[in-house]
């Protein structure tokens, strides 16, 4: 499995966990655990997928960043995958 780089963070392939570069644009210090990846999050349409679970202030600063350069709006799903115990949610059409 690929994980995609996110900008100012580092992943530990060995923890599953993305932590804060030096001069990250989060406003973090570095060294700060800042997300996980979980394999087999959540099971949607019937498919298990991956997720990347990132603290609120860096969520906070890629959601502006797609505002300001692709005029979207993006919404993080507002779930502790590591913490629920049924996983399973269906897509709205």
């Amino acid at each position: 499995m690929i994980i995609p780089p996110v900008e100012g963070l580092r992943y530990d392939k060995e923890s599953n966990t993305f932590f804060t570069e030096a001069g990250n644009p989060y406003g973090l210090e570095a060294g700060e655990k800042a997300g996980v990846f979980v394999k087999d999050a959540v099971e949607i349409n019937c498919k298990m997928e991956s997720a990347i679970g990132l603290v609120p202030k860096v969520l906070e600063v890629m959601q502006k960043k797609i505002m300001e350069e692709e005029k979207e709006f993006k919404y993080a799903l507002p779930f502790n995958f590591n913490n629920t115990s049924s996983n399973d949610y269906q897509e709205i059409d």
